[in-house]
């Protein structure tokens, strides 16, 4: 869902390779909705009826993937038996491989060979036996950048690049995140029995403001984690409802994953002390100095949360700041 012009002509290409046979490879960052769009695409396409089987390239140890693409012959190696690989079970539907550029080098020569000659034979096997899957694959870089560097064979990368679809980030297509959260938002609802309306207008402010490196998928958990933090009988999702890292900017994140741009030495126990500091007080003002929202917020039991907010002083200074009374649960 959404209506962001990038996202929309992915979509449409999509729709058009339903009506084909033909390899597709999808590219977008992780979390755009590669393998969701891979499953679109075979239930509306004439194989809907047939096995839609996923695999992740990276997930799997290489020693192993070979048996599961290609199956195994009983005897060929201590323990084996005969079992059907992806590539059988998928025989008349979809196969899709995500997460291609993970896949060994060596497995993609034999890969290649059965994408030419429609043919599978079984580890330890003697016997071909012809498949018709239809394969989809996925990577989470570029093409070319996967070329380059030398990752996918050239030859096979042709062969599997007959359709491309690239799916944009979230950060390409923020207009689209207040219909995503509220499709969350109604997802969650029904997940927990809950009646949450909406998203006040300060804490969409800030989903629009964050980076969302994880793109839809970390847009979901933090819908999820909202609806964790609130208390009965609140129905708008609040500023300090959201987790912390929706706070952290896209400055933030590149200036803590480049340490090598200071040009001196750092005191590094220092400055992680101080970037905890800053990340409790900032939390702290969030959760209006409710201390078990705000360890919640963390991720931290309450009582770590507690022995940090001793160990920086942060009570005094919250108290001296907002002028209120300390109290068991408030600052």
């Amino acid at each position: 869902m959404g209506s962001d012009p990038t996202f929309r002509q992915a979509i449409s290409l999509a729709k058009k390779a339903t009506r084909t046979q033909s390899p597709i490879m999808i590219c977008g960052a992780t979390g755009t909705g590669k393998e969701l769009i891979a499953q679109s695409i075979h239930n509306a396409s004439i194989r809907r009826d047939k096995a839609f089987i996923a695999i992740n390239c990276a997930a799997v140890p290489k020693d192993l993937m070979e048996g599961l693409l290609f199956g195994t012959q009983k005897g060929a190696f201590t323990g084996a038996v005969d079992r059907p690989g992806f590539f059988e079970q998928a025989d008349e539907g979809t196969l899709f491989l995500d997460e291609l550029n993970s896949l060994d080098i060596s497995l993609q020569s034999k890969l290649l060979r059965v994408l030419q000659d429609r043919k599978i034979r079984r580890v330890g096997g003697d016997v071909e036996q012809e498949v018709d899957a239809r394969i989809i694959t996925a990577m989470n870089m570029m093409p070319s950048e996967a070329l380059q560097s030398g990752i996918i064979r050239s030859d096979l990368f042709y062969r599997l690049n007959v359709v491309t679809i690239v799916m944009p980030s979230l950060q390409e297509r923020k207009s689209d995140i207040p219909e995503l959260a509220n499709h969350f938002i109604q997802h969650f609802n029904n997940l927990f029995g809950m009646d949450v309306k909406g998203i006040s207008d300060p804490a969409m402010q800030k989903m629009m403001q964050n980076h969302w490196s994880g793109n839809i998928r970390e847009l979901e958990h933090a819908i999820e984690s909202a609806f964790n933090m609130m208390d009965g009988g609140q129905d708008l999702i609040q500023e300090y409802h959201l987790p912390a890292y929706v706070f952290q900017t896209k400055k933030e994140e590149i200036s803590l994953a480049s340490p090598a741009d200071f040009s001196q030495e750092i005191d590094l126990p220092k400055m992680l002390e101080e970037l905890e500091r800053d990340a409790i007080m900032t939390m702290l003002d969030k959760c209006q100095g409710n201390v078990s929202k705000t360890a919640e917020a963390l991720g931290l039991r309450r009582q770590a949360l507690q022995y940090k907010l001793d160990k920086y002083n942060i009570q005094r200074v919250f108290i001296q700041k907002n002028k209120v009374e300390p109290s068991s649960d408030y600052i």
